[in-house]
């Protein structure tokens, strides 16, 4: 490919496109950048003071690529969420339109659990590949949400992610809470 001279639709400057952010910019279907990288740290950092993200006396801000990385990872986030949760809405409808399980709170437990189960098993499928893997936030959301024991079989059965002390701490704290709430609903409601 090669280095590109581009001229900035900010300042009016030219900068240099190097052929490493072409790469990344085309692995990921980025479109090519317009401005400058002051004008995109500036437009960015604007953005997120007007959004409430960053405060005001924020020292620094962040690289662009890191900033990519970010709105990548959230969306790829939101993405693996919504169709984590369609996936166990439909596996839930299924269930209760068959007759077999008429109660809607099994189904959803049922359904969760089946999902959370496979969403650990691609995530360690995936693993070590090029393919994007499930983001963490949403095995705790679905371990929270009621799939903790497809989460608990899917650790044991894949091996997976039964090393990494930060989620282990975080799953067993979910685990933990969910505990606890049905332990105190149940003291409540005897």
């Amino acid at each position: 490919m090669g280095d590109q001279r581009i001229r900035c639709v900010e300042c009016g400057r030219e900068f240099v496109w190097t052929d490493g952010e072409q790469q990344y910019y085309k692995e990921r279907g980025l479109t090519p950048p317009k401005r400058c990288k002051d004008c995109r740290s500036q437009r960015a950092q604007t953005r997120s003071h007007s959004a409430g993200i960053l405060p005001s006396h924020s020292a620094a801000p962040r690289d662009d690529r890191t900033q990519m990385l970010v709105s990548q990872l959230r969306h790829t986030a939101v993405w693996f969420g919504a169709a984590m949760f369609a996936l166990t809405f439909g596996v839930m409808a299924a269930l209760i339109a068959s007759g077999y399980v008429p109660n809607p709170l099994l189904a959803w437990l049922i359904s969760i659990t089946l999902v959370t189960f496979l969403a650990f098993w691609y995530d360690k499928a995936v693993a070590g590949s090029n393919w994007t893997r499930v983001p963490e936030k949403v095995l705790f959301a679905l371990t929270l949400l009621g799939g903790t024991v497809g989460a608990l079989v899917g650790r044991r059965v894949f091996h997976h992610k039964t090393r990494k002390v930060e989620f282990r701490v975080k799953f067993w704290l979910i685990v933990v809470i969910q505990v606890a709430v049905v332990g105190g609903l149940y003291w409540l409601l005897r």
